[in-house]
């Protein structure tokens, strides 16, 4: 069975910092996760997936690949948009979280399905 998990849940552009950090969540033995934005008021900011192989004491990015434009890695996506989902390959049974960072305005949900692995 699938595993969803939702890294940020409505956080305001303006949130306190560890709001901005968003939630964790384990791999398990997923592949992939399906990372999915989702903004009802334009948030203008970014987002990254980062990975923690030590139960979050270290953090690191981890590429997310663009669902409409395939083959194209980015490790920050500026301005997400609920209608573009992103690809990520992930290790197996580490923490991941989806971070904002910077913006002005808007709310921000992310979402991630973890899979097995889809290929960019």
């Amino acid at each position: 069975m699938a595993t969803t998990i939702t890294f940020l849940n409505n956080v305001a552009y303006d949130a306190a910092s560890a709001a901005l950090l968003g939630n964790q969540g384990s791999t398990g033995t997923a592949q992939a996760f399906i990372i999915q934005p989702s903004t009802a008021d334009s948030y203008d900011g970014t987002i990254a997936l980062q990975f923690s192989p030590d139960g979050g004491a270290t953090w690191f990015s981890l590429p997310m690949y663009d669902s409409v434009a395939i083959g194209t890695a980015v490790y920050t996506v500026a301005a997400p948009v609920s209608t573009k989902a992103y690809i990520a390959p992930v290790p197996s049974y580490v923490l991941v979280r989806v971070t904002m960072t910077g913006g002005s305005t808007g709310h921000l949900t992310v979402t991630g399905l973890a899979t097995a692995y889809l290929a960019p």
